[in-house]
Parts: structure tokens; C-alpha cells; sequence
């Protein structure tokens, strides 16, 4: 059954206009949240749009500076304005019943900062939470192991990045997407069917990576790596939380994503064999199980989930 989609302008707190699409779902059916993460659009979630479509009404959107979103002035490039643009999404697009958040990389971290800002959302709004690839704080810390002082880093890692940017600028451009490691065939098929499939998992690659512009996406990178969302997880853990880790991810190490998901109370954690950072794209299928699981078990507490990690 084909759902109708609906697209939505919806304006931030500071007025900005956030591109929304809806699809629709079954009367008494939850309102599933996508988030994506750091410049990625909403066709991000293009496997999960077709395959939970029976599973309640989805609501996708693109970030500010994202995708169809309008540009965000460099001020408001935070992830703490990226949490507020989530309350305004779930205001306009599911203001009644309950709220169910699947969200992946910086996504999940706005959601940690939504649960600082907005504590009484989670529990009478947003009745469960599914974090794909994502931990609450310090990015740059997790990944380069180096301690980073918050206070004064902003400012010196937007610089930092901007060098590497202009660096990288000047050097030999491909206007080819990038196809991650994970992403690449391994020998499967024949050689005439591995070039289809490389090219077409590089067309699905420009269709994900947005093209921010270069200011804003240097702000919101500088923001990320240094911002610390932890005291949100408590607050994450007074309802279901499911944590899914891509065991090849090679951005952040499922040992570190396994710690998030040990500071939120009760939470499950579940790994995805094959998957790198983008899970979502590597092993659709296995997130689309987990997921479709996690929703049963929301909505029928008394329906029991599947996998090996800790329930609460």
C-alpha cells in the first residue's frame, strides 16, 4: 500500500525554513523521526523510507545548511540550535502522540542535547530512541585520543579545519563521491557486474553527502568535536534506547559507542557485523530488523526483542 507524502517548510526558532517530508501512515500507527548526521541529506535514509513503510508514519527532514534546508548563519551552525530545529520538526510534524527518534551520527548527539534542553519531552513526546553510530561528546577527543579543552578549542579547530579544507582544495579534485571502504565490492560477482555496482553506490553517494557551504560546514564541524552532550544520556535512559554499532566503523570504535550505551540506564546495544559508520547504508537490512523490532517492543512492551544486549 503506497502512502502519500507530504512536504512541510517548517521555520526554526530563528526562522530558518527546514525542508520536511512526511509519509503517512495508518491511523494509531507511531510517528517514526529520522535524524541524519553530519552532511548527509534525508535520502540517507532512503533504504529504511521503503522498507519500514508499514511500520508507522515517517517524518525525514534535512538539517540547516542541509540538503533543501536554508543556509544557517554561522552563529546558529551548533549543534545545540540543530537540537532545537529537532523540537521544532517534532512540533510541526507529529504535535500529537507519540514520537519515536532514529537518529544516526551528529543526530544522535542533537538528540542528547534535546534531552538537556527539553527533559520533559522524553517519556510524554518521544516514547523511545534509536542511536546509529553516535556518542555524546568530544568527537574529536574520541577520535584522535588527545584531550580537548572546550572552552578555548571552537575557535582553534574551526581554524585548524579550515587549513586542512584549503589544503585539500588545492590539491587534485574528484568529482566523484567518495564511496567509503565498507562500501566498496570485495570481489563478489562477476567483473561485469562490479563496476554496476560501484557506480551505482557512488551515484547513491552524491544522492547522501549534501553540499554545505563551506563556512557554515566548518562552524558545525568545530562545534561538533568539541561539545559535550553526556549529561543528556540520563535523561535518554528514562525510556527505551536502542544503540546500533557498525563493527567496522573506523570513525568511532564500537568500544566507544558501547560506552554511551552503558551510561544510558537500561539501554540495549547491538552490533552490525559488515557495517562501518554508516550502518544504514552498509547493512540495511539488519538496521531495518533491529529497528522494526525496537518499534514492536515500544508500542507492545510485552513484545520481546530479539539479539544479545542488554535490555531494559
Amino acid at each position: 500500500m503506497a502512502h502519500s507524502v507530504e512536504e512541510l517548510a517548517v521555520p526554526a526558532g530563528d526562522g530558518l525554513a527546514l525542508h520536511v517530508e512526511v509519509d503517512a501512515g495508518s491511523p494509531g500507527e507511531p510517528t517514526l523521526v529520522f535524524v541524519t548526521g553530519f552532511n548527509t541529506t534525508l535520502a540517507y535514509w532512503d533504504n529504511q523510507r521503503r522498507a519500514l513503510a508499514d511500520v508507522g508514519r515517517l517524518v525525514f527532514y534535512d538539517h540547516r545548511g542541509h540538503g533543501r534546508s536554508q543556509d544557517s548563519t554561522l552563529k546558529n551552525a551548533t549543534v545545540a540550535q540543530t537540537a532545537r530545529d529537532l523540537a521544532s520538526v517534532i512540533d510541526a510534524a507529529a504535535p500529537t502522540g507519540p514520537v519515536i527518534i532514529v537518529a544516526h551520527c551528529m543526530g544522535g548527539l542533537a538528540l542528547c542535547a534535546l534531552a538537556q534542553q527539553q527533559p520533559h519531552l522524553f517519556g510524554s513526546r518521544i516514547t523511545g530512541v534509536v542511536l546509529l553510530d553516535t556518542i555524546a561528546a568530544r568527537w574529536l577527543q574520541a577520535v584522535t585520543g588527545l584531550p580537548v579543552p572546550t572552552p578555548v578549542a571552537r575557535p582553534v579547530v574551526r581554524l585548524l579545519l579550515a587549513l586542512t579544507l584549503r589544503l585539500s582544495t588545492a590539491t587534485k579534485r574528484n568529482d566523484s563521491a567518495p564511496v567509503p571502504a565498507a562500501e566498496k565490492p570485495k570481489g563478489q560477482g562477476t567483473p561485469a557486474t562490479r563496476p554496476r555496482t560501484l557506480r551505482t553506490r557512488v551515484r547513491t553517494a552524491r544522492r547522501i553527502v549534501s553540499s554545505m557551504p563551506r563556512d557554515s560546514l566548518l562552524a558545525l564541524l568545530a562545534d561538533i568535536s568539541v561539545c559535550d552532550y553526556t549529561d543528556g544520556l540520563p535523561v535518554l535512559g528514562t525510556l527505551p534506547v536502542l544503540v546500533l554499532s557498525g563493527e567496522r566503523d573506523r570513525f568511532m570504535s564500537p568500544r566507544q559507542k558501547a560506552a554511551t550505551a552503558a551510561a544510558i540506564p537500561g539501554a540495549r546495544f547491538e552490533g552490525i557485523p559488515g557495517a562501518g559508520h554508516f550502518s544504514s547504508v552498509h547493512q540495511p537490512e539488519q538496521v531495518e530488523r533491529h529497528v522494526r523490532d525496537f518499534v514492536r517492543h515500544v508500542t507492545t512492551p510485552d513484545a520481546p526483542m530479539a539479539g544479545s544486549g542488554a535490555v531494559r
